[in-house]
């Protein structure tokens, strides 16, 4: 008796397992059914095929550029390597030979006299005229000007805090001026010695955005960048970075900054 009541409940199992296993298997073929009406009623959309990011051209030729910089700061000299701005100061470490450039009182880096001669020299050829009028400033020559221009502003009628911001657009705080380096100069037309935009249309100026990376030079503060830079535009601030970096960043339209971050 025993017997037959345990084969009756192995065979009740073995039902209800069955049981399941069917009813598991309509309700899979219901609702993949009910899917396949619900996409062809369009109220559903069918998923796409996970596929991996393609690279773009744009990503590819980041990557060239970043390629080609850290390639060329490894071959810059370091004296050459300095970014300064609002975020970098010039190192108390800091020490480059610096020289009287030909019979004037402005200084320079040594190492960017013979260039900058080159340069100004090979453009009055053309019947240019131009004036260096600013190359190396001190630090406490640099905040002078930023106190001049401090009281300019309060005259207007701003506030100290006012005064100083507006400064800062413009000239930078000492000790984070390229002008300190001795790497920096501003150079402006013979016939128009305004520092502003107006010298933009100069001859001199056009000629100079054209050329300066023949000698070595970029222009530090273009337009259209002060967001990167922190300055304003300034066509007639030029910094010298060697021939190959500033050949690369004059062609790809970089500024300093830009091109620091992706060399270093």
């Amino acid at each position: 008796m025993v017997e037959i009541v345990v084969i009756l409940l192995m065979a009740n199992l073995f039902v209800a397992k069955h049981l399941d296993k069917v009813c598991n298997k309509e309700e899979k073929l219901n609702a993949v059914e009910t899917k396949q009406k619900a996409v062809k009623a369009g109220v559903i959309q069918t998923e796409a095929p996970t596929q991996e990011p393609r690279e773009t051209e744009a990503s590819k030729k980041e990557k060239a550029l970043k390629k080609e910089a850290k390639k060329l700061g490894k071959s810059m000299d370091e004296k050459l390597r300095i970014l300064v701005n609002k975020e970098h100061k010039v190192p108390a470490d800091y020490k480059v030979k610096l020289v009287t450039y030909k019979k004037t009182e402005k200084i320079v880096a040594k190492i960017i006299r013979a260039p900058l001669e080159q340069m100004l020299k090979d453009g009055e050829k053309e019947g240019l005229s131009f004036q260096l009028c600013s190359a190396y400033r001190s630090n406490k020559a640099q905040q002078r000007l930023v106190d001049r221009d401090v009281r300019k502003y309060k005259r207007q009628g701003l506030s100290e805090e006012e005064a100083l911001e507006k400064t800062y657009k413009v000239v930078q705080a000492a000790g984070h001026s390229e002008h300190a380096t001795g790497l920096a100069v501003d150079i402006v037309s013979d016939h128009n010695t305004s520092l502003n935009e107006t010298q933009e249309t100069t001859d001199e100026f056009q000629w100079l955005k054209a050329h300066c990376a023949e000698y070595g030079f970029i222009l530090r503060y273009p337009h259209g960048k002060t967001g990167i830079t922190g300055i304003i535009y300034e066509p007639w601030h030029f910094r010298y970075v060697g021939k190959e970096a500033a050949k690369f960043i004059t062609e790809n339209q970089l500024t300093y900054e830009e091109f620091y971050e992706m060399a270093w």
